[in-house]
């Protein structure tokens, strides 16, 4: 980037840059600047072509430069700082000579420069700790002249980080901070100089070497220093703080090598008590990490429990609205699903296995990845990812933090037709879904060469393109996302304004959960009767939620299960099951000559003649534009156990040929297949001859017409009434609510009530005169929404 790009980015982020040419602004009147336009930075870069380097005024983002050599001084005092301001903002640093550090703040009220002189132990007295203000500049961007380098930053910049996410501080913070840090160098064996100008503000530090009590370490930063340099209380001393800086959010490298350093300059006698000490310092700072974790925990758990509440249904209906503002679900059995998958991760050691959630799509910007993202918020120790190693996630889940919440995005690019292979990755997503799964490795440790076991039980969202590996959508509730129309809205997901409210709900669902867990173990959900074998393994857990939620959320459940299941049952199948489809229609519509070969079946060729003539069958064009062969077909069946015979076609003719007997096709369709659905005129007509091998080898399910039958049939020449009786009515209008629920998941809500108001029209053709026919069928309408309404609220 350009030095005007970097200007640029400064002014957006709310702060007054300046050109720098080494250390020295160029500017006439540059400390009186409020403000720089682009039209400045036009002029800038034609007047002053050799002031590449960028600086920031410190007026209103006064910067602590701790212009210090020490490195351990440095990062105590960068600690220190953490641990005030942390949490009121960003911790910025910018390393231009190394260990020196400068920090920038933001103020409301600029100031007078702060500056602590000091004189190092070796004698330099060209060290310092000051505050830059009002009249200062600072530079931010650009090559250090002394070290010919790149000034560096941790944590952020200016052109990437607003000013208002700086900490806040006024004069009096300053001063006060100030104090602290000169403490801080005292401990470090530095000495105030004598020409310090501290304006009169600053008050008298503490000295070095003295220690509160010689025997017990103080929670004070000063004094837990002097207790380590006199040799006093080490293992508390290096204990508290080991724990202060860590706390404070140093590297715990960096803890390890600034605790070595004091003892390094300690004076206690490097005896076996000092050695110890010394070996120590790792499993201190390790202790210090674990105290962090569980006070953490600790506050996270009083949160939670600030919050928790015994009724799930009102928890699960805020969760509901939470994700419909964002996204636009192809059904209402689509968000009830999304609800009770995220509420069902909240009590993984629960369940003996997870589903895993699938938002698969036919094309980009489907709202695939809105869905992981509002997803993430919700969910505990969420892992969003794309193209994470096998390895990561294995030992992700099988960390000491917890089980993860894996959302796994364009997974197409794992398993599309065009990515390598993966199966690692669909290793993990196929065993990790019941609880004890292990995933085993071998670890070499120095010569020894050891096996280890990891848990891959954890629950997993996926986002992709296309379809699954069939592995993976057998254990997957599959929402196939679609574009949105121009006329629907979502409200847009901002991580910033957004993601808190997602927090709290997740808060709350923890807190219930626990009240929960204890139910959630014995539960044995009741299973719709289409809902089964591995469906039902990752419905289950879902369904235990709803019912622990209560409300509406048990009979909302169940639909949504019924509804999804067939749906994923609509998956584009194999050319295997494919092939048995069409086998399976070619002999029924070849019946009289199944029927007439000894033994029942079809020869090769006629198989292959039929196959080729199906309507949109892609058996003559299957090899790449080559047409299926008899060798193929016969490798394909041997999978299900049937093979080629000899067939005699014609009863009275001695002539055999190769062919397929019916009778163990009949039992991989029985397997494999679900029955053969057929309107009544599709039904073949059966004859004598052939009625044995039609009842014997095929399972057809006639599908009926007529929906709705009149109650009565009127006496031709009677005028129909003109009005529909009560019964009637109410006979039509439940009609109307179960055809409506059993086609919710297959029409769009406008497109279903049209087709029911068309059927309704249809029958009411005969039973009411024309000019009634309106007012009849929102009658029947009216009397179905009542009665759909009175059951969702006794529900």
């Amino acid at each position: 980037m350009t030095p005007t790009d970097i200007r640029q980015h400064m002014i957006k982020s709310g702060y007054v840059p300046t050109p720098v040419e080494g250390k020295a602004a160029v500017l006439e009147g540059w400390p009186e600047r409020v403000g720089v336009s682009q039209d400045d930075l036009a002029i800038w870069s034609r007047l002053y072509p050799s002031a590449t380097n960028t600086g920031m005024l410190c007026a209103h983002c006064p910067t602590l430069d701790i212009d210090v050599l020490d490195e351990a001084a440095v990062d105590a005092a960068v600690a220190l700082v953490r641990e005030r301001f942390g949490e009121l903002g960003k911790v910025l640093l910018r390393y231009g000579r190394r260990p020196k550090v400068a920090i920038p703040f933001r103020t409301d009220m600029p100031f007078a420069k702060v500056q602590v002189l000091l004189t190092a132990p070796d004698g330099d007295t060209n060290q310092k700790v000051e505050f830059l203000c009002r009249g200062q500049q600072v530079v931010v961007h650009g090559v250090h002249p002394d070290t010919q380098e790149m000034y560096q930053w941790s944590g952020g910049n200016p052109g990437n980080t607003k000013r208002a996410e700086l900490p806040l501080i006024d004069e009096a913070e300053a001063q006060a901070l100030m104090d602290d840090l000169a403490a801080v160098m005292l401990n470090h064996g530095y000495q105030r100089s004598r020409n310090d100008n501290a304006n009169g503000k600053h008050r008298d530090a503490p000295t070095g070497g003295e220690s509160t009590n010689g025997s017990e370490a103080s929670g004070n930063w000063g004094d837990l220093y002097a207790n380590i340099l006199a040799g006093h209380a080490l293992h508390d001393s290096l204990r508290d703080l080991a724990a202060k800086l860590v706390t404070a959010g140093t590297d715990p490298g960096a803890v390890v090598n600034t605790l070595r350093s004091l003892m390094a300059r300690s004076e206690a006698p490097r005896d076996k008590r000092w050695k110890e000490r010394h070996r120590e310092i790792p499993e201190l700072v390790k202790s210090g990490l674990r105290l962090l974790r569980e006070n953490r925990q600790r506050e996270e758990d009083a949160a939670i429990d600030a919050v928790a509440e015994h009724d799930g249904a009102p928890l699960l209906d805020d969760v509901r609205i939470y994700l419909d503002r964002f996204v636009c679900y192809p059904s209402e059995h689509a968000t009830i699903a999304h609800t009770l998958w995220i509420a069902h991760t909240h009590l993984m050691s629960a369940w003996e296995s997870t589903p895993r959630l699938a938002f698969l799509s036919a094309e980009p910007e489907s709202g695939k990845t809105r869905c992981l993202e509002v997803t993430e918020p919700l969910v505990p120790r969420p892992i969003n990812t794309m193209n994470s190693s096998a390895s990561y996630l294995f030992r992700k889940t099988g960390s000491d933090e917890g089980q993860p919440t894996v959302l796994f995005d364009e997974i197409d690019t794992i398993f599309g037709p065009r990515a390598k292979e993966h199966e690692d990755i669909r290793a993990f997503i196929n065993s990790g879904h019941r609880r004890g799964a292990k995933f085993g490795r071998c670890v070499v440790r120095g010569t020894i060469v050891e096996t280890e076991e990891i848990e891959s039980y954890a629950a997993v969202a996926l986002a992709g393109i296309g379809w699954l590996p069939d592995t993976i959508l057998t254990r997957s509730i599959i929402i196939r996302m679609r574009r949105r129309l121009r006329g629907e809205r979502v409200e847009p997901f901002r991580h910033r304004l957004h993601t808190p409210e997602g927090a709290a709900l997740c808060r709350r669902l923890i807190g219930w959960a626990r009240m929960v867990a204890a139910d959630a173990e014995e539960a044995r959900p009741v299973m719709p009767p289409s809902v089964e074998d591995r469906q039902a393994d990752g419905w289950e857990p879902l369904l235990a939620v709803a019912d622990l939620a209560g409300g509406a959320w048990p009979t909302l459940a169940r639909e949504a299960a019924e509804a999804l299941v067939a749906v994923s049952r609509d998956t584009p199948v194999s050319l295997n099951l494919r092939l048995l489809g069409d086998l399976r229609t070619v002999f029924l519509n070849n019946l009289v000559a199944v029927a007439q070969a000894i033994p029942h079946g079809l020869a090769t060729k006629r198989i292959l003649e039929e196959l080729f003539g199906l309507e949109d069958a892609p058996w003559h064009t299957v090899n790449k534009g080559q047409a299926y062969t008899p060798s193929q077909l016969a490798v394909t069946l041997r999978d299900y156990e049937v093979r080629s015979e000899n067939l005699r076609p014609h009863p009275n003719v001695r002539t055999q040929a190769k062919g397929y007997p019916i009778a163990p096709l009949a039992d991989a369709w029985r397997r494999y297949l679900p029955p053969l659905s057929l309107p009544p005129d599709a039904v073949p007509n059966v004859t004598t001859a052939t009625k044995d091998v039609y009842e014997r080898f095929f399972e057809v399910v006639v599908t009926p017409v007529t929906v709705v039958t009149p109650s009565s049939q009127r006496e031709g020449g009677t005028s129909p009434p003109s009005e529909l009786d009560p019964p009637r009515v109410n006979q039509l209008a439940g009609w109307y609510c179960r055809q409506a629920v059993a086609l919710k998941a297959e029409m769009s809500p406008s497109i279903l009530k049209a087709h029911l108001e068309k059927q309704l029209r249809e029958t009411l053709g005969n039973e009411v005169p024309e000019n009634a026919l309106d007012t009849e069928v929102g009658r029947v309408v009216g009397a179905a929404n009542k009665s759909r309404s009175s059951t969702r609220k006794r529900s």
